[in-house]
C-alpha cells in the first residue's frame, strides 16, 4: 500500500521521497506490532497476558 502511494505521486524530489519512505516504514512497523499483539508474541507483557498468567497461577493453587 505504501509503495503504491509512492508510485502515484508525481513529485520526485529527494526530501519528499525520503519522508514517504519513512512513513511507509512506520506503517510497516505498526502493522507488525498489531500482528504480534494478535498472535500474543509481543515482547512486553500485555494486560491480557498478565491476566492469563494470573489465572493459571490461581487455578494451580
Amino acid at each position: 500500500m505504501a509503495i503504491q502511494e509512492l508510485e502515484q505521486e508525481k513529485r520526485t524530489d529527494r526530501e519528499t521521497i525520503k519522508k514517504k519512505v519513512q512513513r511507509a516504514g512506520k506503517k510497516l512497523e505498526e502493522a507488525q506490532k498489531k500482528m504480534e499483539l494478535l498472535k500474543g508474541e509481543s515482547e512486553g507483557k500485555t494486560l491480557a497476558g498478565l491476566y492469563r498468567e494470573l489465572q493459571g497461577k490461581i487455578c494451580l493453587n
